[in-house]
């Protein structure tokens, strides 16, 4: 059962890092998109900018979508693993 609580263990350390990661993202946005407001009085958009941002938030998330999709295909290998492991230590078939 070691196998099993390292697994526990890694999937909340994996989704507490993606989380934390998300986080990051909203801040990092928030303050980006303060900086296309041209003039504040009026709320007026610089429209260049913005497109820069809604770029840079479309690579973003889906470049962290991407790390966290290979990092949990990474944790199921161990999973199956540990699991096939544990059937030959019990001698089940699988």
């Amino acid at each position: 059962m070691e196998g099993a609580s390292w697994v526990a263990k890694k999937g909340v350390h994996e989704s507490n890092k993606f989380a934390q990661n998300l986080y990051n993202l909203v801040s990092e946005f928030d303050r980006r998109a303060a900086m296309c407001v041209s003039d504040p009085t009026i709320n007026e958009i610089d429209g260049l900018k913005f497109n820069e941002l809604k770029e840079w938030i479309e690579d973003a998330v889906a470049s962290n979508g991407k790390e966290v999709q290979q990092r949990f295909e990474t944790l199921l290998e161990n999973v199956n693993y540990n699991l096939s492991e544990a059937n030959k230590a019990f001698g089940v078939q699988g």
